[in-house]
């Protein structure tokens, strides 16, 4: 009988454990994504180009690596990090991305 409880115990603890984590990794994405999203969007407004609901994601997740890789070449602190991307770097490679592509973007033109 004791056994029998003690079996059930373990695996309502582990139970717990594996709850724990799948949110834990839940917020995380979600706070990856989110810091992501509002760094491509400050980038967006600060260098005034508008790419899209899309870019706006795409140009802070790789605005984040690319934050990272000149955080890493510097040796510089990261200072605050939320959901394990450097805030300030972020930002920085964000606005680097997004200015390249207000670069490299051609203004449509239309025929009359």
């Amino acid at each position: 009988m004791h056994v029998e409880i003690a079996l059930i115990l373990i695996i309502l603890l582990l139970a717990v454990v594996l709850v724990a984590w799948i949110i834990k990794t839940i917020v995380g994405l979600a706070l990856f994504l989110a810091v992501a999203g509002l760094a491509g969007w400050a980038a967006q407004r600060f260098v005034g180009y508008d790419g899209g609901f899309g870019f706006t994601f795409i140009s802070g997740l790789i605005g984040g690596v690319v934050g990272i890789i000149i955080q890493k070449a510097l040796g510089a602190p990261s200072l605050i990090a939320i959901g394990g991307l450097p805030l300030l770097w972020t930002l920085l490679g964000s606005v680097i991305v997004v200015g390249v592509a207000k670069l490299f973007d051609r203004p449509v033109r239309l025929r009359r």
